[in-house]
């Protein structure tokens, strides 16, 4: 039997070619249990159904070897050149953040020994290969989860203005810097400075603006170098990369901080674009070092100027590009990081495979501000290791546009026109750029009208104009927006570029021009019902809406739910028992009826008459329509069985299996001896002795169970609507996808609350009314089954009985639709939801397509869920619009 390391390690073997578990057993001297026990801290272990020829397994007790180098991971134990770990730390539960700097000393190798290693969740065992490829991933290559790491709250909150200074060179849409709203912004970025080819700063071609700038009070002034024009162009690309380099930084250096401290500015901001990037078109390849480079100059810069003023620098949300820089140490070191968390897109992705999973062409039409990308690039610098309150998020007064190939195609797979460097979409007469327009010119269009729609996407506004026209924004709702979300995760603030692109200035010498200030009132707000939003609506700001209304549905929900547990735990079996009665007595009563009018119709009678000594048969016509005027006992025998079910079936819904003969007493017997021969109705149709009507309880309890995980979801979702990180179309799907079940609940629990105990026997419409809110009680909870409603116990039942009830309307039509048809419209949002809710890690638009379903329900069904159901959306779509 093979034996541990001496190191602790266990007795490693490498899958071989046609080797099972049974053949490593044997050849080994262990049993395939004891294999199966050394192997479960084996990286990749998958049992024996699957072996990945070339992995390293253990033999013997001891810590696991290391998986097998990937070349292409980026973060996991399969990173090439990953150290196999000290101590008793398990594969399964590191994760490498490759995004930090490396390192340059042995001591400091060993430093970062301690860092690259973070604890993650540790993956549940499998019950059964997903298949094995999942856990291969799962554990190794993507071991390094996505959340946002939240730091402590910053000290104050920066919100950013980025000015173009050079906007003065466009046709229209002028602004003057000292026309920025500072009431709405704490710092000014004036971009950009010039710098000379030997690193002297320069501002002389917008000295005009320069000067304005430095009389701006109430905000601090940030200067600014860099930019992409400035960082990519043959004839400047150079500067940067010179400047930063071991004998040309503290020049560099010093004639910054002379610059900020000589014009009284509060600090410089870096904009390089981008150091160390090896492919950028037009321009030699950088060096891997020149991130250190960088980092070196900030720092020292950062150590001369006074700690009152600032030192940040421009990164980017891309991994691609963000790799050259040693962001740890830049975000502990420096004062903030610009995080461009924008032109995620654009026309440059044409022809790009990487740019758009699955779609190796890259000219998908996709916004440049995708909420979902910024929330990954935003994981992406904080498990980096930069503190969430040194990161300062983007968000744009530019939309990125383009021109569709089809102007009726919608959903992810739509495409642009054009090649990577040149687009064709329409240009903004100010901007004049094909691909780039700005807020102030979308508004315009918006605002003119005609063949112009609007939508909300990946956490992005969409508009198309002009059939072909293709634009992702952020208007101003949106923009605040994000900035709650930002908050949330105590980022430092945001950063807009560029305040000159909000807005037309028609009359640039009048401070009556600034951009309005948004009501940034929060959605702090308690209601406890819908009523209460519609009395508050004139007092409720729009973007408000939609989540006062989510929480009041998963606070009614959550209410209803309780409410339906108690019953259950309380009186729910007597409530039943009188739904199961009234049920048996209205079949009984329906049977009873066609006994008096239709036996002669389905049976022929036959007399059993004693004449003469001696019993005989006689046909006879059948009672009670006829009668022989004899006591003698009557057997009934159907002339078609077939036919005879049939008609009861379908007049009173009963069916046959349910149907036994029965012996009936019609007649008195003199002397009471003789009743066994004389006075009886054989073989009449009644319900089968010991008949009992399906009781759903279990099915009813598994339902309130999946029904919590809905408010929880909806509780969640109210959180991220405010928040900003909602990432469906619109948070009108949330409120329309689940309003209805949310609704059908409370309709459910209204109705079950009414079933009253009921004597032996009670009138028609009494038993119609427990009959209708049994059914309502139980069939609008059944579909929190989600697709398994369909399979419930006696589901076929309540089917026959909803037509009993079927013709009082109202809720009743409701019931008897989910009855006889479990692929309704209700039924079918429930499942979507539910079903979504079971796999939203990978199936990302169950909202949207739920709410879909739901706005495709015609009037008449809504209405036929009875009057709880159909008044909530009227006040919904009341206080929402």
């Amino acid at each position: 039997m093979p034996k541990p390391g001496a190191d602790g390690s266990c007795h490693a073997y490498a899958v071989q070619q046609n080797d099972s578990g049974v053949v490593i057993a044997e050849a080994n001297s262990l049993t395939v249990a004891k294999l199966m026990e050394f192997k479960q801290q084996t990286w990749g272990w998958n049992g024996c159904k699957v072996l990945w020829i070339g992995t390293s397994i253990c033999l013997s007790t001891g810590s696991p070897p290391m998986p097998g180098p990937v070349e292409n991971a980026m973060c996991g134990s399969t990173v090439p050149g990953t150290q196999k770990p000290t101590g008793n730390t398990n594969l399964a539960d590191l994760t490498l953040v490759r995004s930090r700097p490396a390192a340059t000393t042995e001591a400091d190798a060993e430093r970062r020994r301690t860092l690259v290693w973070r604890p993650s969740p540790r993956l549940a065992p499998l019950e059964q290969l997903l298949p094995a490829v999942m856990v291969y991933c799962k554990q190794g290559i993507s071991n390094c989860g996505m959340h946002i790491v939240k730091g402590s709250p910053p000290a104050s909150t920066i919100r950013v203005a980025y000015f173009s200074a050079w906007n003065h060179n466009r046709p229209c849409l002028w602004m003057n810097v000292d026309q920025i709203d500072t009431s709405r912004y704490t710092r000014i970025h004036f971009v950009f400075a010039d710098l000379t080819p030997d690193f002297r700063v320069v501002v002389s071609k917008v000295q005009d603006q320069f000067d304005r700038f430095k009389a701006v009070r109430g905000v601090k002034q940030i200067i600014s170098f860099g930019g992409w024009d400035f960082s990519t162009k043959p004839a400047t690309y150079q500067i940067l990369r010179n400047a930063v380099r071991y004998e040309n930084r503290q020049r560099f250096k010093q004639n910054v901080v002379e610059f900020v401290n000589s014009h009284g500015l509060d600090g410089v901001d870096l904009d390089w674009e981008y150091p160390g990037e090896p492919d950028i078109p037009g321009i030699t390849a950088g060096n891997p070092k020149e991130g250190l480079d960088y980092f070196t100059f900030l720092f020292e810069t950062r150590r001369t100027l006074d700690s009152s003023k600032s030192v940040s620098f421009a990164a980017p949300a891309s991994y691609w590009y963000l790799k050259a820089f040693p962001i740890e140490i830049m975000g502990a070191w420096l004062d903030y990081i610009i995080h461009m968390t924008y032109d995620l897109h654009g026309q440059w992705d044409y022809g790009n495979k990487w740019t758009s999973s699955g779609y190796p062409g890259g000219d998908c039409l996709r916004s440049h501000i995708n909420m979902t990308e910024t929330v990954n690039a935003l994981s992406m610098i904080t498990k980096a290791g930069v503190p969430s309150n040194k990161v300062v998020v983007g968000v744009t007064s530019y939309g990125r546009s383009f021109r569709m190939t089809d102007p009726g195609c919608t959903g992810p797979s739509c495409t642009f026109a054009g090649t990577s460097a040149e687009s064709p979409a329409r240009k903004g007469h100010c901007t004049d750029t094909a691909g780039y327009i700005s807020n102030a010119k979308i508004n315009e269009i918006i605002a003119a009208g005609g063949n112009v729609r609007t939508y909300m996407e990946a956490g992005s506004d969409i508009f198309i104009y002009d059939d072909y026209e293709w634009v992702a924004h952020m208007d101003d709702v949106t923009k605040l927006g994000r900035e709650n979300a930002y908050k949330a995760f105590n980022f430092a603030g945001t950063t807009d570029w560029a305040v000159d692109l909000q807005r037309f200035l028609y009359d640039e010498s009048s401070d009556s021009q600034f951009p309005p200030s948004i009501e940034t009132l929060p959605c702090n707000r308690e209601y406890k019902s819908l009523d209460a939003i519609v009395a508050d609506k004139d007092r409720t700001p729009s973007y408000c809406a939609d989540q006062y209304t989510l929480t009041v549905l998963e606070r009614t929900l959550g209410g209803a739910l309780d409410e339906y547990d108690s019953i259950m735990r309380t009186d729910y079996d007597s409530k039943y028992n009188s739904f199961a009665r009234a049920i048996k007595q209205t079949w009984d009563a329906n049977l009873v009826e066609f006994y008096q009018l239709h036996t002669d119709e389905y049976y022929s009678c036959l007399m059993q008459r004693f004449d003469n000594g001696n019993w005989r048969n006689e046909s006879i016509a059948c009672p009670p329509k006829h009668s022989s005027g004899y006591a003698f006992s009557i057997y009934l025998i159907p002339k078609d069985e077939d036919r005879l079910y049939a008609f009861i079936e379908d007049k009173y819904h009963i069916a046959r299996e349910w149907i036994a003969g029965s012996i009936v007493q019609f007649a008195p017997c003199i002397p009471p001896q003789e009743c066994d021969k004389y006075g009886k109705l054989i073989g009449a149709p009644a319900l089968r002795p010991g008949f009992q009507i399906p009781n759903p309880k279990d099915s009813i309890e598994e339902s309130l169970g999946n029904l919590r995980e809905l408010a929880g979801f909806i509780s969640l979702t109210a959180a991220e609507v405010d928040a900003g990180l909602f990432l469906e179309p619109t948070t009108a799907d949330a409120v329309d996808a689940t309003a209805m079940p949310v609704l059908m609940v409370r309709a459910a629990v209204e109705t079950m609350k009414s079933i009253y105990e009921m004597g032996e026997k009670i009138q028609q419409k009494e038993r119609e009314n427990i009959i209708l809110l049994a059914l309502t009680a139980i069939l609008f909870i059944i579909p929190g089954l989600g697709q398994a409603a369909s399979a419930v116990t006696g589901l076929a039942a309540f089917a026959r009985i909803a037509v009993v009830i079927a013709q009082l309307g109202g809720a009743a039509l409701g019931a008897y639709d989910i009855a006889q048809n479990p692929d309704s419209a209700s039924m079918g949002v429930f499942g979507i939801l539910l079903g979504g809710l079971a796999i939203r890690g990978a199936f990302k638009g169950f909202v949207s397509e739920a709410a879909t379903v739901r706005r495709g329900m015609p009037a008449r069904q809504i209405e036929g869920l009875g009057p709880v159901v159909k008044e909530g959306p009227d006040k919904i779509g009341f206080v929402v619009t």
